[in-house]
């Protein structure tokens, strides 16, 4: 038989959606979902399976960021460097927040995204999930925190950074003969560039960043791919060749 246990299936989860609502309000959508159903036909009794497996999904990966603020609020009490409880602060203070409800801050967006990619990976390593047009979901939160002045641009090619580190120790969750199989690339991919939905160019300033962030840690997870077209600005293009010549 076909050894299915190894199959590599690429998608790209509704970030977007989890960023917006929080797994709260997507929890509200799948109650009042179930409540509509009709009682005693098996299409019933089968979506109504389904829509429980999704509500015991989401409040465990719930309870799994929780986990993660309690770990971070026990360390920052007994923390003597300063910076670093500050650290722990404001780690415990997102983790208690996302991804059950909506994201405020760019920080907050970021950890409610690697949160939501980590339980898809940990329920599914084979090659299950990919970042996607990180640049487009992620932007509103750091157009905003550029704004009104919680970030700079320094700041966010860091975070950015340990984000891809993060990305990296995935493969923990992935099985021997897969990591030598693809040489320790999970195909885990974020893009740049592209178009919007009326067919114009989509790029900001986040393409580039992840670019920067790139060029500087030189690792092997994410696989970024550049969405070519005709109206992609030269300097994305100049910055994409930048990132190939310096990292292969």
């Amino acid at each position: 038989r076909a050894n299915l246990s190894y199959a590599s299936i690429i998608g790209v989860a509704n970030y977007e959606k989890v960023l917006t609502l929080g797994l709260d309000g997507i929890r509200q959508e799948v109650e009042e979902c179930s409540a509509r159903l009709s009682m005693g036909t098996p299409q019933s009794s089968d979506k109504r399976n389904f829509l429980n497996a999704v509500l015991i999904t989401l409040n465990a990966s719930v309870k799994f960021a929780n986990r993660y603020a309690s770990l971070a609020e026990e360390e920052a009490k007994t923390e003597a460097d300063s910076q670093r409880k500050a650290d722990l602060e404001r780690v415990t203070k997102a983790c208690q927040w996302v991804p059950a409800k909506p994201a405020r801050t760019f920080f907050d967006a970021l950890q409610a995204l690697w949160f939501i990619d980590l339980v898809g990976w940990i329920e599914g390593p084979q090659g299950t999930a990919s970042i996607g047009r990180f640049s487009q979901y992620m932007y509103p939160f750091y157009k905003k925190d550029r704004e009104e002045g919680r970030i700079t641009r320094e700041e966010a090619v860091e975070l950015i950074e340990l984000f891809y580190l993060k990305l990296s120790s995935i493969l923990i969750h992935v099985p021997g003969d897969y990591f030598l199989s693809f040489q320790g690339n999970t195909g885990n991919h974020i893009n740049v560039g592209g178009v919007n939905s009326d067919g114009e160019d989509a790029t900001n300033e986040l393409d580039f960043l992840l670019l920067e962030a790139q060029r500087r840690v030189k690792l092997t997870q994410p696989t970024i791919s550049l969405l070519y077209h005709q109206k992609l600005p030269k300097e994305l293009i100049l910055k994409a060749l930048d990132v190939i010549r310096e990292t292969g």
